[in-house]
């Protein structure tokens, strides 16, 4: 019997090839009529601006303040309330003027109390010291009266003893002044063993009570000037700041009551966006423009912790301002991040969010315009650096491209 072949259907693959053919025709239809269509732009919608040769200032634009470089903070060293003031905020004060002076009755009280104790501790124990001394005076007089009563016993005793010799004086009226002698010998002696052991027990007290005293006297000491703890005085001279304390306000110890800052020693505050702190270093350089006067600047100190997205770094006057500045007085200041150089230029603008800097609209001699791929080096905040791609004299369109940024030409409208 005979083997039956089917058919191959050739249909199915030739309806594909002829979609998917259809669909990239299509396609490439679109692509290249979008990209040859000219789309025409309202010259006064936008911005041209020429290409040219300059100067550019590799600088970052900042807003600093000024801040003292030499001021202190006073802080209230007790609990109480403000009972006199007596400068005003911003006024100039020297070192040792009164600021202003706290209450609390309370605690100074306490401090009197406390004043009163030491004080009659202190004279008690002076008194005891006096009356050691009085008992090691008492043994001496007794040490010298022992020994004036042995001298005068041996004196006659001597005497009886050549009266003895000579047959004169009886023998027992020479064994009376023997046993006379022998007697103030050993009350002498007891009473000059006595003393010494009196006087170095005494003197061991007295050592012990003047260290006690010693400790109270540093004590009251601390105490009174605990005491002035409620006296507020300037630590230094200058002005005085952040003085804003009403009479019988409240401020607790620790709390601070004012600022003195040196008005003529400045320092500069600068606070930098995160993104912007790789480019700064140490001792880059940077001016402040007052009344039209630059003042030179430079970096000291740079803080690499940042917080809310900004560090801090602080910059001085590399010369003694001429100017009397303000302080917390605000500026903007220029740093310098790498020496000046000539360059083409091309103003910034908002171009760039669409661009990201890789290509432009250039515009030609006939009003046409096309896209063109430019490398853009270093910005400022006036000028980007063009790497390649421009030429000086070419005008460029440097406002938003978010509107047309899908067509490749464009033509002004007159």
């Amino acid at each position: 019997m005979d083997k039956q072949i089917a058919k191959k259907n050739y249909l199915v693959p030739k309806i594909i090839g002829i979609i998917l053919g259809t669909i990239l025709i299509v396609g490439l239809y679109f692509y290249l009529f979008q990209n040859q269509q000219t789309f025409e732009v309202d010259s006064k919608k936008v911005r041209i601006e020429k290409v040219k040769e300059g100067v550019f200032e590799d600088i970052l634009l900042i807003k600093a303040q000024i801040f003292s470089d030499n001021s202190n903070f006073i802080n209230a060293l007790e609990n109480g309330s403000i009972l006199k003031k007596y400068i005003k905020n911003g006024a100039m004060v020297q070192k040792g003027d009164l600021i202003c002076e706290l209450n609390n009755p309370t605690v100074q009280l306490n401090y009197m109390q406390q004043e009163n104790g030491i004080i009659e501790n202190i004279n008690q124990l002076r008194n005891l010291i006096l009356s050691h001394k009085t008992n090691q005076l008492n043994f001496e007089k007794e040490n010298l009266t022992a020994q004036h009563d042995y001298t005068l016993a041996n004196q006659e005793h001597q005497l009886n003893r050549e009266l003895l010799d000579k047959e004169i004086l009886p023998q027992t009226i020479f064994n009376t002044s023997k046993e006379k002698l022998d007697f103030q010998m050993q009350r002498k002696n007891l009473i000059h063993q006595s003393s010494i052991r009196e006087a170095q027990a005494s003197n061991q007290q007295i050592n012990q009570i003047q260290q006690t005293i010693h400790q109270l006297e540093k004590s009251l000491a601390i105490l009174k000037q605990n005491k002035q703890n409620f006296i507020i005085r300037a630590t230094q001279s200058g002005m005085i700041s952040n003085f804003d304390f009403q009479i019988g306000q409240y401020v607790q110890a620790g709390q601070i009551l004012a600022q003195i800052s040196n008005p003529d020693e400045y320092k500069i505050k600068i606070e930098l966006e995160e993104y912007l702190l790789e480019k700064v270093k140490i001792g880059m350089k940077g001016f402040i423009e007052i009344n039209n006067e630059n003042l030179p600047i430079e970096l000291y100190q740079i803080f690499p912790e940042v917080k809310k997205g900004v560090a801090t770094c602080y910059a001085k006057f590399i010369q003694n301002p001429s100017k009397n500045l303000s302080l917390g007085q605000s500026f903007t200041i220029k740093i310098l991040l790498s020496p000046n150089k000539k360059s083409i230029l091309i103003p910034k603008g908002d171009f760039s969010k669409t661009t990201l800097g890789n290509w432009i609209y250039v515009l030609n001699k006939d009003r046409n315009i096309q896209k063109r791929s430019i490398q853009i080096g270093n910005e400022n905040h006036l000028y980007y650096e063009v790497i390649s791609g421009l030429q000086v004299g070419e005008s460029v369109i440097t406002s938003d491209y978010e509107s047309f940024k899908k067509y490749k030409n464009l033509k002004l409208k007159p």
